[in-house]
């Protein structure tokens, strides 16, 4: 039998450099559209929670399974990761956030991303398929494509610029890294759709046909990929998914 693996909460808040979905393709609503079907085609039933400020109040006192379906204005991708930060709770997110903020290294790094931003250039992105391991475990994701070798050769660079501004200004910059796959090839990007939250985390649930599903939207995907133009990237301060409020930061 085909199951879906629930994960615990994740504890932690992030910081990183991120596009938001409905903020580069805002004058596309195709492709938003498309996205919101793909979701409402996989798992459309009363259990989904679709509201980031009713999934916060849910982890606030986790007592039962979450399927979370991510609201188009929550839709991203994390392009950098600078810090990542344990939480002793979820309920600890918004003082941790409200402390990191008043830090000097905080205003720092807004002043190092203000600097690196214009020099990460537009570039054409395909969704061409969702991944589906042999057993789903945690989330489901669209996969994002970015064929242009060159693109991501000069993110490299930007990423060790950053990781040098890091160590003059001493912040920690061990976990600066590129969130693409595979790691160090970097083909692609993870956007995930759907997250599957329990209080404990070998919680097994069949959704009925769901890879029968996926096998269908990806067959889709394949013949028509969804595509859209990447042009703003927004530096984020987040829970491990985005819902929590006053994610973006100006820099």
């Amino acid at each position: 039998m085909k199951c879906i693996k629930f994960e615990k909460p994740k504890e932690e808040l992030y910081l990183t450099l991120s596009v938001i979905l409905q903020e580069n393709i805002e004058n596309n609503n195709d492709a938003i559209n498309k996205i919101i079907n793909i979701q409402k085609n996989l798992i459309n039933n009363n259990e989904v929670i679709k509201d980031a400020n009713k999934l916060q109040s849910r982890l606030q006192n986790l007592k039962n399974k979450i399927i979370y379906q991510y609201p188009k204005g929550r839709l991203h991708f994390s392009v950098i990761n600078f810090l990542t930060f344990k939480l002793v709770n979820h309920k600890s997110f918004k003082n941790r956030a409200d402390n990191i903020k008043k830090q000097k290294y905080f205003k720092d790094i807004k002043k190092i991303v203000k600097s690196i931003k214009p020099k990460i250039k537009e570039v054409d992105s395909r969704i061409k398929r969702i991944y589906a391991p042999k057993r789903i475990g945690s989330s489901l994701a669209l996969n994002l494509y970015i064929d242009n070798f060159d693109w991501f050769k000069n993110l490299e660079k930007i990423k060790e610029k950053i990781k040098k501004e890091f160590l003059s200004n001493s912040i920690p910059n061990n976990e600066v890294e590129i969130k693409a796959y595979p790691e160090d090839i970097y083909e692609y990007f993870a956007i995930n759709i759907f997250r599957f939250i329990n209080k404990n985390e070998q919680f097994f649930y069949k959704l009925d046909n769901i890879y029968e599903k996926i096998k269908k939207e990806n067959k889709k995907l394949r013949n028509n990929p969804i595509s859209f133009k990447i042009k703003k990237f927004t530096l984020v301060i987040s829970d491990p998914y985005l819902a929590n409020k006053d994610y973006e930061i100006k820099c």
